[in-house]
């Protein structure tokens, strides 16, 4: 009875090391950053490698709020043809009100869920 325990037991272990021996899932971490009317910062942190900063310029024609909304759109819809899951927001520093130079700063958390 103790023999078969044991095996039962090994088994059990040996089909649950799988589960154990899941990697992490893969995280970016992209900072914006809108300056009002003069652009839009994309900062992006992948993990084991320097950030990376690009600038998208405004010119004063467009209607700030419009471009911002079509960028964010092209970043989120990049990440998700990758395989990335948005899995949070974090608001770290909003225009204050009645406030007009547009400046505000927020972070998005992608997570691509690791293959099984």
């Amino acid at each position: 009875m103790k023999k078969l325990f044991v095996v039962a037991s090994c088994l059990v272990v040996l089909g649950c090391e799988s589960a154990w021996a899941q990697q992490a899932p893969e995280v970016v971490a992209v900072t914006l950053e809108r300056h009002g009317w003069q652009g839009l910062f994309v900062i992006t942190a992948r993990g084991g490698g320097p950030a990376e900063r690009q600038e998208i310029k405004f010119q004063l024609k467009d209607d700030e709020k419009k471009r911002v909304a079509e960028e964010y759109q092209k970043l989120v819809a990049a990440y998700y043809q990758q395989g990335y899951v948005l899995q949070g927001i974090l608001p770290e520093n909003l225009p204050s009100k009645g406030s007009s130079d547009g400046y505000a700063t927020s972070t998005l958390l992608f997570i691509k869920p690791p293959k099984s």
